[in-house]
């Protein structure tokens, strides 16, 4: 799939052009990690699990490694899908 193609489907998603030499199929974007470290009470590391355009802005169901070393599911809601509002309750 072209770029192009992708970009014009999603007109808001913060999308950066292939870094200059690289060679690879994906690359990171320069502002990783999106979400920091304790971005909740609850846990210290969230990970993208599943983030879909929603209502001009994103949803997700992101994972969350808990402080007890459990990993359960949250809530994530960003308008740029860099700043993220996640819901401290496990879904």
């Amino acid at each position: 799939m072209r770029v192009e193609i992708f970009a014009d489907s999603l007109p808001n998603l913060p999308w950066e052009d292939r870094p200059q030499g690289s060679t690879d199929p994906v690359w990171r974007c320069s502002a990783n990690p999106i979400i920091d470290r304790n971005p909740i009470p609850a846990a210290p590391t969230i990970y993208n699990s599943a983030v879909i355009p929603y209502e001009g802005g994103y949803i997700g169901v992101l994972r969350a490694d808990h402080r007890c070393h459990m990993p359960f599911l949250h809530l994530g809601r960003s308008q740029d899908a860099l700043h993220w509002e996640i819901e401290n309750e496990r879904i």
